[in-house]
């Protein structure tokens, strides 16, 4: 092999490299499905078709659930502070009291969690359900994102549902 024919072939070894990579899956678009089996134990897959027929109608995927972080943020917890070995409650933000909007549909486990969790609170709230209700279904799916629940508090919104994230956005 002479020196030509190596310095010849680097075009076709480019090539070659970028057809290999751009037939590599993105795993950027890599989607989780959660379900709960018959023991309400939770089970993750990357693919629909692994989920039993039997629970795919409670599939909830992943990457439709909101990115939550409560680092430094201001939570119950932070507006505590001791003194004199007492907790005493500071003045801290202005609680939510308008009434919170949930868009739902009935197969939904995270929906129902954030129903009785809002029923547990006292929390004011209204439901729609977008199997239903198709002006619901449209007017859920003007908010960014997709999937269910939709819970609106205010002006702030949150696809899926966090106990903590609902408590950060009761706060105003």
């Amino acid at each position: 092999m002479n020196v030509r024919m190596v310095f010849g072939m680097r075009p076709l070894l480019w090539i070659l490299l970028a057809l290999l990579l751009s037939t590599t899956p993105d795993v950027s678009r890599c989607e989780i499905f959660s379900y709960r089996d018959s023991k309400g134990v939770p089970a993750y897959v990357d693919d629909l078709g692994k989920v039993p027929k039997k629970y795919r109608s409670k599939v909830v995927r992943l990457d439709d659930a909101p990115a939550v972080s409560v680092m430094g943020s201001s939570s119950p917890a932070a507006s505590v502070r001791k003194s004199g070995g007492k907790q005493q409650a500071q003045a801290g933000p202005k609680r939510f009291t308008g009434t919170i909007e949930i868009y739902w549909a009935s197969y939904c486990p995270v929906c129902r969690d954030a129903e009785s969790y809002m029923k547990k609170k006292n929390y004011p709230y209204v439901k729609y359900d977008v199997q239903k209700d198709s002006a619901a279904k449209e007017r859920a799916e003007k908010y960014p994102g997709s999937g269910v629940p939709l819970i609106i508090v205010g002006s702030k919104t949150m696809r899926g549902f966090s106990p903590e994230a609902l408590e950060q956005y009761m706060e105003e």
